[in-house]
């Protein structure tokens, strides 16, 4: 309390990431050898990571009726997706000479502690609060449903200028497709929706009039009015090249083509998969990314550029394509399931009528004319 005290009064009002930052980041390196404290943070990031995808997939699978099978169902998914997401990476660096600084990221990644606490961290906490009060809206009673969102947008606004207005965006366009996609219009969904926006836009105010964040304004720029007009011209061209180079990396590519291979292959094992629910959470975080990717570009007049704010939107966009990677990887399989179900089934009607089967399996040559 005494280090978020200190960082409220002296640098920045964003009580959510400064918190995990102290939990994860400054506390291990006080109390714990060095090995250990800088690894935790990366491990920690990229297991949430992982977790979120294995709780998607989880979520968007039937329930086996041994709780022991879905146990060894997601650990195993855990796991793949940890080696898949440190992979993605890595494999980026092929294209590029590993002496040099083309793609600092994945030694960002490895290396960079609070790096991997407020570009990666807190933006998967975000996702997964909202998605799952999206998805548990009808399970919920009223009273919680309203206190959960309070406490959401709480959390989300005092996480930073950028996370909040990128969350306060998503959520509009989430809300708005939602609606726009159910057959039957139930208004009184939207009122946890509201809270949670309205309380969200409260707390990023007060973090932006915290002490600490007047303070540091000051070493920060204060653009014109035309230069922020000129920002805001630019700023498309800026987010499509950060949104261009993420989803078309080399090691993104490779994960999707993995993971929809393995979900190809795992005919039988996993259980009436939601096709539907994996590719509307991808569709999801592949916007939400490029909406992290438009106002992070624009947040760049009012602070500085640098190249590490692009990994929210490279996590995002790994996170969305593997869901429709898992999607495609299930669809194929269907169809492939049905094709041979409909090979059996013709060639159990034929051993039934003898004549059929005589007539099917004759080589054309060998037919009367």
């Amino acid at each position: 309390l005494a280090a978020i005290s200190y960082w409220w009064q002296t640098w920045s009002g964003s009580i959510t990431t400064i918190f995990l930052q102290v939990i994860l980041v400054g506390l291990p390196l006080h109390y714990l050898p060095w090995h250990f404290a800088s690894l935790l943070p990366f491990l920690v990031s990229s297991f949430l990571v992982s977790g979120f995808l294995t709780w998607v997939l989880d979520q968007s699978l039937g329930k086996p009726r041994a709780s022991r099978s879905r146990l060894v169902r997601n650990s195993y998914f855990f796991v793949v997706a940890t080696v898949l997401w440190w992979a993605s990476w890595w494999i980026s660096t092929v294209t590029t000479r590993p002496d040099g600084l083309e793609n600092p990221m994945p030694r960002a990644i490895a290396f960079w502690q609070t790096v991997n606490v407020q570009y990666i961290a807190v933006p998967l906490l975000v996702c997964w609060l909202w998605w799952g009060i999206f998805r548990n809206l009808d399970k919920m009673s009223t009273e919680f449903k309203v206190l959960l969102s309070v406490v959401a947008g709480l959390l989300v606004g005092f996480s930073g200028p950028v996370v909040a207005l990128s969350s306060a965006i998503g959520l509009s366009i989430a809300t708005v497709a939602n609606q726009s996609f159910r057959g039957k219009k139930d208004f009184r969904r939207l009122l946890p929706i509201v809270l949670g926006a309205f309380f969200l836009s409260g707390a990023a105010v007060i973090d932006n009039l915290s002490p600490g964040s007047i303070n540091r304004s000051q070493f920060l720029p204060d653009p014109s009015l035309r230069e922020i007009v000129v920002a805001i011209i630019q700023t498309p061209g800026k987010a499509s090249m950060v949104f261009w180079e993420s989803i078309s990396d080399i090691g993104i590519l490779v994960s999707f083509v993995t993971i929809t291979a393995l979900a190809f292959g795992t005919r039988g094992v996993l259980t009436r998969p939601s096709i539907q629910s994996l590719s509307a959470t991808g569709s999801g975080l592949i916007i939400f990314g490029a909406v992290f990717a438009v106002v992070s570009s624009f947040s760049e007049v009012f602070a500085y550029e640098a190249w590490w704010h692009g990994m929210s939107t490279r996590t995002l966009i790994w996170l969305g394509t593997s869901c429709l990677g898992i999607a495609l990887g299930f669809q194929l399989q269907r169809r492939a399931s049905s094709k041979n179900h409909e090979i059996v089934a013709l060639l159990a009607a034929m051993d039934k009528h003898p004549h059929l089967s005589i007539i099917a399996r004759t080589p054309l040559y060998d037919m009367p004319s």
